[in-house]
């Protein structure tokens, strides 16, 4: 059935499941198979999403945002989650616990996965991570629909708190097309 959406255009066709093929419920380690278009051919892709991480898995995923041009300081204390397709990381993102807050941050998936349903796999992660816990990011205006699927709404500053207020401001004084988002669990 996957290979005939493909067939029928559908950029990624995804579907939880094990490597035999069994449906299951994704828990702290999230296996997908998905079949994507690409240049006109399916291709199947095996994408393995997990998080918390710590140990040299956390160090692999620190390294992989840096290498996407991630610059913002990441903390001991963050907690960081992981895409991997065939053994190399294709995403991550992290929880930062900020001024008694949680902040989403630093979402990366590689320019090359990009709309594959990468991003929403480390969302859905994130997702049951966070249970009922309220968090907070600040992304790109376009990207609204994209956090807005687990729940986060566009906010007004005033009803953030200060700190992200004050982020929002001054990424708005850079040019910066972005907006406050929250998530009430």
């Amino acid at each position: 059935m996957q290979a005939a959406f493909a067939r029928a255009g559908f950029g990624v066709v995804g579907v939880f499941a094990d490597p035999d093929g069994r449906a299951f419920e994704p828990d702290v380690s999230s296996t997908i198979w998905m079949i994507a278009q690409r240049e006109g051919a399916p291709t199947v892709m095996h994408v393995v999403t997990r998080g918390p991480l710590d140990g040299p898995d956390r160090d692999e995923a620190v390294a992989f945002l840096r290498a996407e041009g991630y610059s913002h300081t990441i903390s001991p204390a963050d907690r960081v989650f992981a895409a991997w397709m065939n053994a190399e990381i294709v995403g991550a993102v992290r929880l930062a616990a900020e001024h008694g807050a949680i902040v989403l941050r630093g979402m990366r998936v590689r320019s090359d996965v990009t709309r594959r349903g990468i991003g929403r796999q480390l969302l859905d992660r994130l997702q049951k991570e966070l249970g009922p816990a309220t968090c907070y990011c600040i992304p790109y205006a376009w990207l609204i629909g994209f956090y807005g699927r687990i729940g986060f709404q566009v906010i007004d500053g005033a009803n953030a708190p200060p700190f992200l207020a004050e982020r929002h401001a001054a990424y708005r004084q850079r040019g910066l097309n972005i907006v406050i988002m929250e998530r009430r669990g």
